[in-house]
């Protein structure tokens, strides 16, 4: 059985692939802030066709897990290209939340 944490909405989440989602008010703010717009490819997009990634993963920081500095928005091709090199990708997707991009 997996293992559950709990929101700051005090509502348990599962934690495990696939499974961990930011609260949806979170996502509309990340999502709303990009302007609906994939941050990597700079494609707009229609909300349901982007995802919200954790710059710095959700397992390595659980203090970031909620803070919109460590979120943003990407398609789900571009998201599923940067799977295992988070690391890698970190700080160009800091630059771009700063500005510098």
């Amino acid at each position: 059985m997996k293992k559950a944490s709990i929101r700051p909405t005090g509502k348990p989440v599962c934690q495990g692939l696939n499974t961990r989602e930011v609260n949806k008010e979170l996502n509309k703010k990340v999502r709303k802030r990009d302007k609906y717009t994939c941050q990597m490819c700079k494609k707009k997009k229609r909300a349901s066709a982007l995802q919200i990634h954790h710059i710095i993963r959700w397992a390595d920081n659980p203090g970031l897990r909620y803070d919109m500095g460590n979120l943003i928005s990407l398609c789900k091709p571009c998201h599923f290209s940067i799977r295992n090199q988070e690391s890698i990708w970190a700080q160009y997707f800091i630059n771009i939340l700063n500005g510098h991009l």
